[in-house]
């Protein structure tokens, strides 16, 4: 699920959009850690994920060529709340296995889940090579290899430390856009960034004081 959220939302926003919505992960994660397995979330967290949510929506607010990335926006909110989901669930029930194998499972699972869509929306043109590099690249060492040493981390420190690393995805999802793809970084951007990454800030303090 949230890789295809966070396809979908890269094809109708900015490259920025939905790295700075996948900043949220890290206060998902806090917060599915205290519905679902009852995790202490103070006043300093709660304030903190407050302040991410208004990024969020101040992130929605936000058009491109005068149309609403609203549902790129909210579509990277929810990838994001899937992967604190996963995050929390891989914590403490997959942690006795190495680190390849759930990464080899989850991505195996989720390819099956996505063939039969994938068939039906295959295009109908020859994919230039240049795509075909592009996904391997993406699926190879930008997913495979990258969940490989998430998950490590997750076994040796735990899910809300491990999901910090999303700190970095909006400050290198926003320049690597405005190199790579001469995309421009917005007044709403910007305020939607400084909001979510203050929020999780917040929130992180709690978590280290606890």
């Amino acid at each position: 699920m949230p890789l295809t959220l966070f396809a979908w939302a890269a094809e109708r926003a900015p490259a920025g959009i939905g790295a700075i919505s996948n900043g949220m992960t890290v206060m998902f994660t806090a917060l599915v850690a205290f519905g679902l397995f009852g995790e202490r979330v103070g006043a300093r967290r709660l304030t903190g994920l407050i302040i991410g949510f208004v990024g969020v929506i101040i992130l929605a607010t936000g058009r491109t060529a005068g149309v609403s990335v609203a549902p790129a926006a909210l579509a990277g909110t929810a990838a994001s709340l899937c992967y604190g989901i996963g995050i929390n669930l891989v914590r403490r029930y997959l942690t006795p296995y190495p680190p390849a194998a759930i990464a080899a499972a989850a991505l195996t699972t989720g390819a099956v889940l996505l063939a039969p869509l994938a068939v039906w929306n295959w295009p109908h043109h020859p994919l230039p090579s240049a795509s075909w590099v592009s996904a391997l690249l993406l699926g190879v060492v930008c997913t495979g290899f990258a969940f490989v040493l998430y998950y490590r981390l997750v076994a040796r420190i735990g899910a809300p430390r491990t999901s910090t690393v999303t700190y970095l995805i909006p400050l290198f999802g926003v320049i690597w856009a405005w190199l790579l793809l001469g995309e421009p970084l917005t007044m709403t951007m910007a305020i939607a960034g400084a909001l979510i990454l203050a929020g999780v800030a917040l929130s992180q303090q709690r978590a280290r004081r606890a």
